[in-house]
């Protein structure tokens, strides 16, 4: 599996361990790393390298600001006496390590993974630095061969770019075989921390121009590395002197050709095709059926609820309780407006007497009736005749 197949920006790098969690700086193993040559561990015979690598075609693309060729199955590195597959490589500007702080214009990781079919196990990473020098030699012939082939805009797939019969990654190896290793990781998402990280002391010259192309690819001022990651504690730093391999990869050690891996590669490939196209037909031909029982299931969960809902209505008196409250409430509201409605009338609306006339003496005594008037006259009438 290609380790970049998400998009994530080198710009946003301190932003990756939101979504990947082995880019946090906690992590034990992480790259790139400043190789101090003042605390480093010899390791020699324990950190054996060897490799054998083969002509290949070429097949260039652009992702994630990232520049990578792949190679051709075949070529193989032996690393502490395990073999590992060499899949790509990509370029990096400027360096992702540095040695004593010292960054140079160029660094080229080559990915041998351990599953010749996967980079998902992990691997070997072995880097090459490079510094501005001469316009010659064979490791600027290398590189003249695809670098304007490179696709300067996103581009995934693989581009096919005819090259010499004789290209091989071998090429670009130095002479000096002295190296740096420590046990680290991607250094870009996913970060996985898996990988073995092989430093060549050597520093190599490369054309300007083809730094140039590289940073034209890039876009201006645009770096494609990870800022140096601080070593955890337990990081250590070995270093093999040896100008020279000190380990060989014999025939008998390959029990492959590189046609027997392309062949193995093919097989495995098809094999996931066809178990693929399995998985599909049974979906495809039970398409009805899962439906069905997925319509069956929620059907047995909404019953369910609803028997527990009902059971919990019952168990709590929920709805006498409710219905209750609603009768005790219609019977205020009633009462609260006949109680209106009498005050309206001018009605007492506990007794259903009329209510006093606001500034009429309440309770005055009544005296006797008055006399009757005419008898007054008649009584009058008589004192006069008698007068007369």
């Amino acid at each position: 599996m290609d380790s970049n197949q998400n998009n994530w920006s080198f710009s946003q790098a301190a932003e990756w361990k939101q979504n990947y969690s082995k880019c946090s700086n906690n992590i034990q193993q992480k790259s790139p790393v400043n190789i101090d040559t003042n605390d480093i561990s010899q390791c020699h015979a324990l950190c054996r390298l060897a490799l054998r690598y083969v002509k290949t075609n070429c097949y260039v693309s652009y992702h994630n600001n990232i520049p990578t060729v792949r190679f051709d199955p075949g070529s193989i590195l032996k690393f502490k006496n395990e073999f590992f597959y060499l899949k790509r490589m990509t370029i990096h500007h400027t360096s992702m390590h540095t040695v004593n702080k010292n960054e140079y214009d160029l660094e080229v990781m080559l990915y041998h993974s351990k599953n010749p079919i996967t980079e998902a196990d992990g691997g070997v990473l072995l880097c090459i630095l490079f510094k501005s020098g001469s316009d010659k030699g064979k490791v600027n012939h290398f590189f003249n061969q695809f670098i304007n082939q490179i696709p300067a805009e996103e581009h995934k797939k693989d581009i096919e770019v005819e090259v010499d019969t004789t290209w091989t990654p071998e090429i670009i190896i130095p002479k000096s075989k002295s190296f740096f290793y420590y046990d680290g990781g991607l250094p870009y998402p996913p970060c996985d921390n898996n990988w073995k990280i092989v430093i060549f002391e050597e520093v190599l010259p490369i054309s300007k121009n083809i730094v140039k192309t590289i940073q034209y690819i890039l876009g201006k001022g645009i770096t494609n590395n990870r800022p140096i990651q601080e070593k955890h504690r337990e990081c250590i730093v070995f270093y093999n002197s040896y100008d020279k391999f000190t380990d060989t990869i014999n025939k008998e050690d390959i029990t492959e050709t590189p046609e027997d891996t392309r062949r193995k590669e093919e097989a495995e490939l098809d094999t996931m095709e066809l178990e693929l196209s399995k998985s599909r037909g049974f979906f495809a031909e039970n398409k009805i059926f899962m439906k069905g029982l997925i319509l069956v299931i929620n059907l047995i969960i909404m019953i369910y609820i609803a028997v527990k809902f009902a059971k919990y209505l019952i168990t709590k008196d929920v709805i006498n309780d409710f219905i209750v409250r609603q009768v005790e409430k219609k019977t205020q509201r009633n009462e609260e407006k006949k109680r209106a409605e009498a005050e309206a009338q001018g009605m007492d609306p506990n007794t259903g007497a009329p209510l006093p006339v606001e500034g009429m003496p309440q309770n005055i005594p009544m005296g006797p009736p008055p006399t009757n008037s005419n008898s007054n006259i008649n009584s009058l009438l008589k004192n006069l005749e008698k007068g007369k």
